[in-house]
């Protein structure tokens, strides 16, 4: 839950940035800045899901010695 603020946070900082330089009518451009940070956000982090998703299925095949030198939690594996 943290990581989805800190992710929004930045989202939205950088959202305000790009406001202040911003001259189109309505400030379209920074919508459509923030349609595609957004965008971009959510494709992240179903990769991310998917990733561990896959990696879950591959565990039981290596020994946790693999996984722990990668820096990989045995929780990690077994959360979402």
């Amino acid at each position: 839950m943290r990581s989805k603020r800190v992710t929004l946070g930045a989202i939205y900082m950088g959202a305000e940035l790009y406001m202040l330089t911003d001259y189109s009518e309505d400030f379209a451009d920074t919508r459509d800045f923030l349609e595609r940070q957004v965008t971009d956000a959510e494709r992240a982090g179903s990769t991310l899901v998917f990733a561990l998703k896959h990696v879950r299925f591959l565990s039981p095949s290596l020994p946790r010695g693999v996984w722990r030198r990668r820096g990989i939690s045995p929780e990690l594996l077994r959360a979402t």
